[in-house]
């Protein structure tokens, strides 16, 4: 009577499953998924790099070198815009100490000249923190971030040409 596993030294295939995994032997099978995920990388390639190479080009429109605070319900900040050949929207906010929005101001940045402008946004309580949140091509505020205030917070009014979010449910919306 014959013994043993029936292996033959020279076809992998035929050894055992451990043994094949400690030499690090693939199967057939393990080779086309291999191959099939290389060929989804490569085609999904050039869509990566177009979708980073939008969001590279609508960021850097609007940056904020400054702030200071004013009082308790105002702080400045000085803007640099760069403008681009269409209209884009950046949201801008101000926190407080726990990191909770106190301001929010959406701003519709029109194409023209590269220019640099102080603006004062309003907010419900003292900003220790602000900055520019993003920007995006059109009106729309869609892809921006939401706004952050507490529970039951209305965002605070803002001057021209900020629009303030609109509290509605609970939840910030905005139609500029």
């Amino acid at each position: 009577m014959k013994q043993g596993n029936h292996a033959r030294v020279s076809e992998p295939a035929t050894w055992p499953e451990h043994i094949r995994e400690r030499y690090g032997i693939r199967s057939r099978r393990q080779r086309v998924s291999v191959v099939v995920a290389v060929l989804v990388g490569a085609l999904a390639l050039p869509f990566a790099t177009r979708f980073a190479w939008q969001a590279s080009s609508q960021q850097g429109v609007l940056s904020m070198p400054a702030f200071r605070v004013v009082d308790g319900t105002h702080i400045e900040a000085d803007l640099l815009y760069a403008p681009k050949a269409e209209v884009f929207t950046c949201a801008i906010r101000a926190q407080d100490t726990n990191r909770v929005d106190v301001g929010y101001a959406y701003l519709v940045l029109r194409p023209g000249s590269t220019r640099s402008w102080t603006y004062r946004i309003s907010t419900r309580a003292p900003a220790v923190i602000a900055g520019v949140l993003g920007c995006q091509p059109g009106v729309a505020t869609d892809q921006l971030p939401l706004p952050q205030f507490a529970p039951g917070v209305k965002p605070p009014a803002q001057s021209p040409p900020g629009i303030a979010p609109r509290a509605g449910g609970g939840f910030a919306t905005v139609r500029p």
